[in-house]
């Protein structure tokens, strides 16, 4: 019966997301798109269930504040300081910007919701397949001092390149991407240090102890669900969401530029990141 359950999920993911990417490149509307993330969470649930015999965020009530946790970081880590600081993107077709009107937007927010899940998912299951072959690799090390005084001073390193690249922005350089990059590093560092304080493991931590495994399963999630998204975006009907002053654009993967696959790797990182401070019994970077 479990089994027969866990296929119908399986193949219920996969007719969803199937349906989802002919109609978003046919008819582009954001049902379609609403549609994909449904499909993937059902399909990469299921198989994380297949591997640890455990329901990704256990009950509804955690799947409910996980939506409205996204909504809220994405509104204000990125679709706030995006819009209307750097300027290096906005929505339009079916999605409105925030203040063009505000209460279809903060219901379209919990789409970053969404995104959370599909985030953790699909790091779930690949850091699940890597860490049997790519767990450590390099030298352990064992000087916790030595990692508390370093994730301090990356903390106050982090506050400075954040408003480091908030007075760029605000000087006049904007509809490019370096701000910004530089503000996502920023942000990375502040809760890489408050992260540590809190558990005492992070994604930098890990990493520099030789475990690549979730450095690894990062950046092969960005590169999968970026392609997917943007590709998509670009050859529908309808664009949702349409970008400013990509450098490298002659570098590209089927139309969509490398520099934005690998900026995806910014949103899995932050949201990883907040979601590990708030959920420390939740291991993410082991």
């Amino acid at each position: 019966m479990k089994n027969s359950f866990l296929f119908s999920k399986i193949s219920l993911g996969l007719v969803l997301i199937s349906i989802s990417l002919v109609g978003w490149k046919v008819n582009g509307s954001l049902l379609f798109v609403a549609l994909l993330l449904l499909g993937l969470i059902k399909f990469l649930g299921a198989l994380i269930y297949v591997l640890t015999g455990k329901v990704p965020f256990g009950n509804y009530r955690n799947v409910i504040f996980i939506l409205f946790l996204g909504a809220v970081v994405g509104f204000i880590v990125f679709d706030l300081p995006s819009i209307y600081l750097f300027k290096i993107w906005v929505y339009q077709a079916d999605i409105p910007n925030p203040f063009s009107n505000f209460l279809i937007y903060s219901v379209q927010a919990l789409g970053w919701g969404v995104f959370l899940i599909v985030f953790y998912d699909s790091y779930k299951l690949i850091h699940l397949t890597l860490d049997r072959n790519f767990h450590t690799i390099g030298p352990v090390s064992h000087y916790k001092t030595l990692s508390e005084k370093t994730f301090s001073f990356l903390g106050f390193l982090g506050v400075f390149i954040f408003l480091f690249s908030i007075a760029l922005a605000i000087t006049g350089l904007r509809y490019t991407w370096w701000p910004p990059t530089l503000a996502a590093l920023g942000t990375w560092f502040i809760l890489e240090n408050i992260e540590f304080r809190k558990n005492g493991k992070t994604l930098l931590f890990s990493t520099s102890k030789g475990h690549i495994a979730p450095l690894l399963s990062i950046f092969i999630g960005s590169i999968g669900l970026g392609l997917i998204f943007e590709y998509f975006n670009i050859i529908s009907p309808k664009q949702h969401w349409i970008y400013y002053g990509l450098p490298f654009q002659n570098l590209h993967i089927a139309g969509v530029p490398l520099f934005l696959l690998f900026s995806w790797v910014w949103m899995y990182i932050i949201f990883l990141s907040i979601y590990g401070i708030i959920y420390k019994k939740d291991n993410l970077w082991k």
